[in-house]
């Protein structure tokens, strides 16, 4: 199949995307600008060309993680004047990080002050405003 031949929403979701995506997300796509596309009358015509651009741009690259919060020393910036690694700064963080956490934790656990008084019995009526006509 050539780039640029001619085929409606069902046929690239069959022949490109092996039914992987329906074509609501090809029109949804479409509305968004995201997706190239032609009119034909009321058909919607794409090409393959159009639907490799789309997929490129949905591409989302994986992001490299540390193992379990912990940094290799030699992944670890030096600092140039005293040649040692940062492996104590990025630590020191971690931990003022997780006392911060630990900090928030406490704090939700206490109840929060009570709304009413006991028995549900109010200190002071309301006061009833009256409406302008």
């Amino acid at each position: 199949m050539r780039d640029d031949t001619p085929m409606t929403l069902d046929e690239a979701c069959r022949d490109l995307l092996r039914g992987l995506v329906k074509a609501s997300t090809l029109r949804a796509a479409i509305s968004s600008g995201t997706l190239s596309h032609e009119r034909q009358g009321r058909r919607i015509i794409v090409t393959k060309r159009d639907i490799e651009e789309w997929r490129a741009a949905c591409r989302v690259e994986a992001r490299k993680a540390p193992v379990s919060g912990c940094n290799r020393s030699d992944d670890l910036p030096t600092d140039r004047s005293s040649g040692r690694s940062g492996a104590s700064s990025t630590t020191e963080e971690s931990s003022a990080a997780l006392a911060a956490l630990r900090a928030n934790v406490e704090k939700l656990k206490t109840s929060s002050p009570p709304t009413s008084t006991r028995r549900g019995r109010r200190s002071e009526p309301a006061t009833v405003l009256p409406l302008r006509c």
